[in-house]
């Protein structure tokens, strides 16, 4: 899902040609990524609040969620890409500083609706094939916040509105 992200956000967002090693950088995280939140985080989600479908017991899972796991995906996906591919401007702390609170602005917008359906609506074994198509999207975007300046981007979208 990581490497069609990046393919889109290359192709289609960025308008350029595909970078191989960039995108074998992103589906290399996508990839470890995937084993720990599918394997390990939903199934920790089930184990703390029940599998119950409830609004309730959902909310409590999308508030952990994006609490606890989104910012550390979030930061771990642009310090795996930064350190990975050896991008050097702009330095890791600068980019983590420009575009780690846009990036989770922009992350709760998406997952929180996305999550909340997900733990409220789609049964626990179709869960796994719900998150992928959502993660093409998030992929999507966080291939390109990666590999640009999101605070940039954002600024020039306001001052042209």
């Amino acid at each position: 899902m990581a490497a069609l992200g990046d393919f889109l956000a290359q192709a289609v967002i960025e308008r350029r040609g595909i970078d191989l090693k960039r995108n074998a950088v992103v589906a290399g995280y996508g990839f470890t990524e995937t084993l720990l939140e599918g394997h390990f985080w939903y199934g920790f989600l089930e184990r703390v609040f029940g599998s119950k479908m409830t609004f309730r017991v959902s909310m409590m899972k999308m508030a952990t969620d994006q609490l606890v796991f989104s910012p550390l995906e979030v930061s771990s996906f642009m310090v795996w890409t930064h350190i990975i591919e050896g991008q050097k401007d702009p330095p890791l702390l600068q980019k983590l500083q420009w575009d780690f609170p846009p990036t989770m602005l922009v992350s709760y917008f998406f997952w929180c609706p996305a999550s909340l359906i997900s733990f409220y609506l789609v049964p626990y074994p179709l869960r796994a094939l719900y998150t992928c198509v959502m993660c093409v999207m998030w992929d999507t975007f966080m291939s390109y916040a990666s590999h640009n300046i999101v605070k940039d981007t954002l600024t020039l979208r306001e001052t042209n509105s």
